[in-house]
């Protein structure tokens, strides 16, 4: 699982006695989260496109930016 698909906020439990984590799956993974602020931000500064197609692809670029650079780091 890439660092992408991980959620945003997740909360660990124990599975067995070996230390196993399991990592809920509910609620958004950390490139939905961060393509969703990505997005309210050009669409509060009038940055994003009438066409919303085009917004939430430039949301996701930006959302798969910053996961490449938190990488990098």
């Amino acid at each position: 699982m890439n660092n992408g698909d991980t959620p945003a906020r997740p909360t660990s439990i124990s599975l067995n006695p070996s230390g196993d984590v399991y990592y809920g799956e509910a609620g958004l993974t950390k490139r939905e989260h961060f393509a969703a602020m990505a997005m309210q931000g050009l669409l509060a500064t009038g940055n994003g496109s009438n066409r919303p197609a085009n917004t939430s692809s430039i949301a996701l670029t930006h959302a798969d930016a910053l996961l490449k650079a938190l990488e990098q780091s």
